[in-house]
């Protein structure tokens, strides 16, 4: 392989530069821990990093000003990680806006690894905009909390929307100043937590050999949960454990508020092949089981998989057989599609995205 394929193209290497100086700015300790760590001794240095993470953002929403009622829908945001089979599974996802889930959705080529880490460096751009309140006037407080709270307009807010829409908090709820600035510092936890969990990995291990990163959208009315993953090859690093649904805020398609689950998984140190990994999720009101295979290897091609009513283990096979960049499955309710970003490459991207026929009516 070319410098090219191995690293990905110049826009993706700057736009990793530019995560990997801002972590380092925004958390240097972490970032010293995390890459001084031998590749044996990364995963209890990470999965010590979220927990402390996890627990200085804890203390600081309860340290907030914000009202209780509010604080109470904060917290379970933060999630919990537990370690299973060397798999950290976490509750922390992305949220986004109707404009950002349509542009991954349609990413193609490039596009898919491009699109994923600019959706990774506007939450650290949010996070930083956020940390620092005093700065702000306080029209552009109300302005970002407005968006936040009502996932209305575009930019760096519109993009992350941090899940304020699930808790059904509306702009009156944090008319205060104390309810605003408490309401930043609930936004700015959980953004902590999140940056952590999903960008330490991913500039700990860019440039290691066989890295898949996955983003699961979830285009459905259901909350979906993984019920396993199977290692065919390779090491699982990161796990999103529940997506939510689809919370439609109005008719107004601007309002929908998409989840996006993360999924991360890596070669063994000295290992001749790749990683091949394949999950099981399960859409938790109507019990419906689909399967997710992803495969980057040391040499060949890429490759995806997904099907209904399959085992991880069957995913995690299925990527040989079909030896595609490109794969759907659908029955008379949903219909999956993933696609990764190159055919050839060190660190391959994939989405995939799970739609449901008739559901949200989109206007």
């Amino acid at each position: 392989m070319d410098n090219q394929n191995k690293l990905g193209s110049q826009k993706i290497q700057e736009i990793l530069e530019r995560i990997k100086q801002t972590f380092a700015k925004c958390y240097p300790e972490y970032y010293a821990r995390a890459m001084s760590a031998t590749d044996e001794e990364f995963d209890e240095v990470y999965k010590n990093i979220v927990s402390e993470v996890r627990a200085k953002s804890l203390a600081k929403i309860q340290a907030s000003d914000m009202p209780e009622e509010l604080k109470m829908s904060f917290v379970p945001m933060l999630g919990k990680t537990q370690k299973d089979d060397d798999v950290h599974y976490a509750d922390s996802f992305i949220m986004v806006g109707q404009s950002t889930c349509d542009l991954l959705v349609n990413s193609r080529g490039d596009e898919i690894a491009v699109n994923i880490m600019e959706l990774l460096e506007s939450q650290q751009q949010l996070q930083q905009k956020l940390s620092n309140p005093d700065s702000l006037s306080g029209e552009e407080i109300v302005e970002i909390v407005s968006k936040c709270l009502s996932v209305i307009g575009s930019g760096i807010a519109a993009t992350t929307s941090i899940a304020l829409g699930i808790m059904s908090i509306t702009v009156a709820a944090a008319t205060t100043p104390a309810g605003i600035i408490g309401i930043i510092a609930g936004v700015v936890a959980i953004l902590d937590v999140l940056i952590c969990q999903v960008v330490l990995p991913l500039i700990k291990w860019f440039v290691k050999e066989a890295v898949c990163f996955m983003l699961l959208v979830n285009k459905t009315n259901k909350n979906i949960k993984m019920v396993e993953g199977c290692d065919a090859h390779g090491h699982s690093e990161s796990m999103t454990r529940e997506i939510s649904k689809i919370e439609v805020e109005s008719n107004d398609a601007k309002n929908h508020v998409y989840s996006v689950g993360m999924y991360f998984t890596k070669k063994n140190k000295g290992a001749l092949y790749g990683t091949k990994y394949g999950m099981q999720f399960n859409l938790i009101e109507d019990n419906t089981k689909f399967a997710v295979g992803v495969e980057c290897p040391l040499n060949g091609p890429n490759k995806c998989y997904v099907a209904f009513n399959q085992t991880a283990r069957q995913a995690a096979d299925g990527t040989q057989k079909k030896k595609s960049q490109y794969a759907s499955a659908s029955n008379d309710c949903y219909v999956i599609e993933q696609r990764c970003d190159t055919k050839e490459s060190e660190i391959a991207f994939f989405i995939t995205t799970i739609t449901e026929y008739d559901y949200p009516q989109l206007t």
